[in-house]
């Protein structure tokens, strides 16, 4: 036996050899008919399409209760604890749906983060829209009240 850095051949990982009659499991111990597979299969995939179903109704409704808070014309000093905690209650459900999106294998990679944004851009192409709207009637009225104040000097 040669003593090297490891003392022994016994010991070197160069000359290691798996020992006889150990066999590591590459199958399962039953064998699968191609019908439970098949079976098997089907169930998950119709639990798949469940969940994803189930997770966009609730984005359907969570999504349309973001963009009426986000069109919600009430002041904030007009607004009471209830209003306020039903949209913190909201935000709080939209969010967890997001992330649950977002790890969920049967999903695209950040569906749920793209759709909040998509959510989100939609509100502020409203809310742009929205104050277009309100930029232009105030220079309406801007111009009705200076040609009138004008009209009065002379």
């Amino acid at each position: 036996m040669s003593s090297g850095q490891f003392g022994s051949d016994e010991e070197d990982p160069t000359t290691f050899a798996p020992k006889r009659g150990l066999k590591l499991p590459t199958s399962p111990s039953a064998p699968i008919s191609k019908k439970e597979s098949a079976v098997r299969f089907n169930e998950t995939v119709d639990s798949i399409e469940r969940n994803k179903r189930e997770m966009q109704g609730t984005l359907g409704v969570l999504g349309s209760k973001l963009l009426t808070l986000l069109n919600d014309k009430t002041l904030d000093s007009n607004k009471n604890s209830l209003i306020k905690d039903n949209e913190r209650m909201a935000l709080k459900e939209l969010v967890t749906l997001v992330k649950h999106m977002d790890a969920d294998e049967a999903e695209d990679l950040n569906a749920g983060i793209m759709t909040l944004a998509t959510l989100l851009l939609t509100g502020v192409i409203k809310q742009r829209d929205r104050i277009n709207q309100l930029e232009f009637e105030l220079s309406q009225l801007t111009k009705i009240v200076t040609g009138s104040s004008s009209g009065e000097k002379k």
